[in-house]
């Protein structure tokens, strides 16, 4: 699954805290971030955050150096208040294929191919979590992030993402 795309951001000033997007000028945001190390004290970071996702790379000699990366799992679908990892815990319960559809409710990312088998032969597979609408040949190469046409398109809904079950072929 193609879930990642970096964007090079076009700084309108000087301490690279505002960047453009089409006429727009925008601030980063800044998300402390605390790096619990083993016998050491904590570490917290400061990271940039802009509409296409964290400034991951500020070291110049990076490839990636000043680059904003757009990746599924910053966005959170959690519904309601049950957690990914309650996903998980339904599946273990699961008894036939109504329960295994109604555990991959709850999941959302990263997207995983989740697998069903039943003691009866029942079987199934499918794909489950959000998969970014992207432009033809989008992320194959490092976008524009001053141009708003590089933004995803949404998610494919869930109803269209793949999966079967008792297929012919067994």
């Amino acid at each position: 699954h193609d879930l990642l795309d970096w964007y090079s951001i076009k700084w309108a000033d000087e301490e690279k805290n505002t960047y453009w997007v089409g006429e727009d000028q925008l601030e980063v945001s800044f998300i402390e971030e605390e790096i619990n190390i083993k016998g050491k004290p904590s570490i917290t970071e400061k990271v940039k955050h802009t509409l296409w996702g964290p400034i991951v790379h500020t070291d110049e000699n990076s490839q990636y150096h000043d680059m904003a990366m757009q990746w599924v799992s910053n966005y959170t679908f959690s519904k309601g208040n049950k957690s990914q990892i309650s996903t998980f815990l339904d599946l273990m319960k699961a008894e036939n294929y109504n329960n295994y559809s109604a555990a991959l409710k709850t999941y959302d990312l990263p997207p995983q191919n989740f697998v069903f088998a039943a003691n009866d032969g029942d079987i199934a597979i499918r794909v489950n979590g959000k998969l970014p609408i992207k432009s033809n040949q989008q992320g194959r190469f490092i976008l524009d992030g001053s141009n708003p046409e590089n933004a995803w398109k949404g998610f494919i809904p869930m109803d269209q993402v793949p999966g079967i079950r008792n297929p012919e072929k067994g």
